[in-house]
C-alpha cells in the first residue's frame, strides 16, 4: 500500500479549530498536520483529529503591537519534509516560508490560499512585493476562495490554469434553524415577542454597525419590542452605546462581545433579521462573510451591502444595498418587520443555498480532490 502524501497546513498564530473541519474529513487520504506558532493564543490541546506542529516565534508578542509577522522558527527546514504545503495569501511571511522550503525540497507542492480580492494590495512594503513576486512565480497553485479572489490572481499574472476557486465550507448541521434558547433570552433580557435585528462582526467602522444602528433606530422607536443584537469585539463598543444614546435607544441596544463558537448558533436563531453592511475601504473589501453562510444556513433574512465578494456568496438569498447607506437599510428593516411571509422565504432561500453550495462535506470534497491532483498526476 502506497505511503499517504504529508500536507502542512502553515497558519501560525491563525489556525484554529474551525479552519480544521475542512481537512479533518481529508485524513483518511493524507497526513495533515497545522503548523502554527509557538506560544499561540489557542489550545490545540483536544478536539483536533489533524496533527499540530508547533514552532517558536515572536509572532504572538508582535500582534499585541498591532503587527502581523507570523514569522516560524525554523519552519522552512521542518516544512521540506512535507509534500505540500498549503500557505495563505501570495505576501505573507507563510508563503516564504513554503518558499525557502521548496529550495530544500524542489519536488515539494506549494498550494496558496487567497481571500484577497483587490489587485496589487499589499506592496506597502519593500519584503511584501518581494514575496508576493516570488510566489506569483514559485507557487504551484492557487485556490482562491471567491471568483473575485480570482480576478484578483489573474489581474496580477496568474494563468487560469493554475487557479481553482473552492469558497469556505461551514458545518450546516450545527447552523440549523431551531428554536429561541430560553437561557440567552433571559440573559440579554430579550422577549419571545421581541423582533431581533442582529449583526455579528468586529466593531471596526468598515463593518458599518453604525448603519444598523442609524437605519433601525426608527423602528426601534416605534416599536419597543424592536432590539439591535451586537455579536462581535472591538474598538467602537463604546461608541455604538453613545450613538444610540443620542439616538434614543440606548436601552433597545444589546452588545454582547466576542463569543465562543460552539455557543454562536444559539445567538443566531435569537434573530428575525441578519443585516452585516460591509463598507469598503482602499486595502480591503469584504472577502467572504463566513457569518453570512452561517446565517444563510440558520435559516435567517439577511440583509446585507453590494460589495466586495458579498453578491456571489449570498446570491439570491438576501436583500443588497449600497455601503453606508443606513436609510434604505431602515426601508428594508421596516419591510421585513412588518412582512412574516417575506422573511420565511428568505429565510428557506437562504437555508437552500448553504445546503447547495457551502456545506462542509462538499468543500472538503472539492479540496481532497485539488491535492490528489497536485501531488497524484502534477508531480
Amino acid at each position: 500500500m502506497q505511503d499517504k502524501k504529508r500536507i502542512a497546513i502553515v497558519r501560525g498564530t491563525k489556525l484554529s479549530k474551525v479552519e480544521c473541519q475542512t481537512y479533518e474529513p481529508l485524513l483518511d487520504a493524507f497526513v495533515i498536520d497545522g503548523i502554527v506558532a509557538k506560544p499561540n493564543s489557542v489550545d490545540f490541546s483536544s478536539e483536533l483529529s489533524i496533527g499540530i506542529k508547533e514552532f517558536f516565534s515572536p509572532s504572538y508578542f508582535f500582534e499585541k503591537l498591532g503587527f502581523d509577522v507570523q514569522y516560524l522558527l525554523g519552519a522552512s527546514t521542518g516544512l521540506s519534509n512535507y509534500d505540500l504545503v498549503l500557505t495563505p495569501e501570495l505576501s505573507s511571511v507563510s508563503t516564504w516560508h513554503g518558499m525557502k522550503a521548496k529550495e530544500k525540497n524542489p519536488k515539494m507542492i506549494i498550494a496558496t490560499l487567497v481571500w484577497e480580492n483587490i489587485p496589487f494590495v499589499h506592496e506597502n512594503y519593500s519584503i511584501q512585493k518581494k514575496i508576493k513576486k516570488r510566489a506569483l512565480k514559485e507557487v504551484d497553485h492557487f485556490i482562491a476562495v471567491t471568483k473575485r479572489a480570482e480576478f484578483a490572481l489573474r489581474k496580477e499574472g496568474v494563468s487560469k490554469d493554475k487557479i481553482s476557486v473552492i469558497p469556505v465550507g461551514i458545518d450546516v448541521k450545527r447552523f440549523i434553524p431551531q428554536g429561541k434558547d430560553t437561557a440567552l433570552m433571559s440573559k440579554y433580557e430579550l422577549a419571545e415577542s421581541d423582533f431581533v435585528i442582529l449583526t455579528s462582526a468586529r466593531n471596526v467602522w468598515e463593518k458599518g454597525i453604525q448603519d444598523i444602528i442609524i437605519g433601525s433606530s426608527s423602528l426601534l422607536k416605534k416599536h419597543k419590542e424592536a432590539k439591535i443584537l451586537i455579536l462581535g469585539a472591538g474598538p467602537l463598543h463604546q461608541a455604538y452605546l453613545d450613538l444610540s444614546a443620542r439616538l434614543g435607544i440606548k436601552n433597545q441596544i444589546r452588545i454582547v462581545g466576542k463569543v465562543p463558537y460552539d455557543e454562536v448558533p444559539k445567538f443566531y436563531n435569537l434573530a428575525d433579521i441578519f443585516a452585516l453592511l460591509s463598507i469598503p475601504v482602499p486595502s480591503w473589501q469584504e472577502q467572504f462573510g463566513m457569518v453570512l453562510v452561517e446565517n444563510m444556513s440558520s435559516g435567517n433574512a439577511i440583509i446585507t451591502t453590494n460589495t466586495g465578494s458579498i453578491p456571489e456568496v449570498v446570491g439570491d438569498a438576501a436583500y443588497l444595498i449600497g455601503p453606508s447607506d443606513p436609510y434604505l437599510l431602515g426601508q428594508k428593516v421596516e419591510f421585513l418587520h412588518s412582512n412574516l411571509d417575506e422573511r420565511m422565504r428568505l429565510g428557506g432561500v437562504a437555508r437552500r443555498r448553504a445546503l447547495e453550495h457551502f456545506s462542509l462535506e462538499l468543500i472538503s470534497e472539492r479540496f481532497k480532490e485539488i491535492f490528489q491532483k497536485l501531488l497524484y498526476i502534477q508531480q
